[in-house]
């Protein structure tokens, strides 16, 4: 099932909304962001 979701957001079919990227190395700075914009439109994007 994880598989099938997975698939889907990849081709588009299910949208997904990033509201910001981070890199993993600035966790902790991208955490007090989303704290402070509890409004934002999507989710925050860890990568490493």
């Amino acid at each position: 099932m994880l598989a099938d979701l997975l698939r889907l957001a990849a081709d588009g079919t299910v949208p997904t909304r990033i509201a910001a990227t981070r890199p993993l190395s600035k966790a902790a700075e991208a955490y007090q962001e989303a704290e402070a914009a509890p409004g934002s439109d999507g989710r925050w994007l860890l990568v490493p």
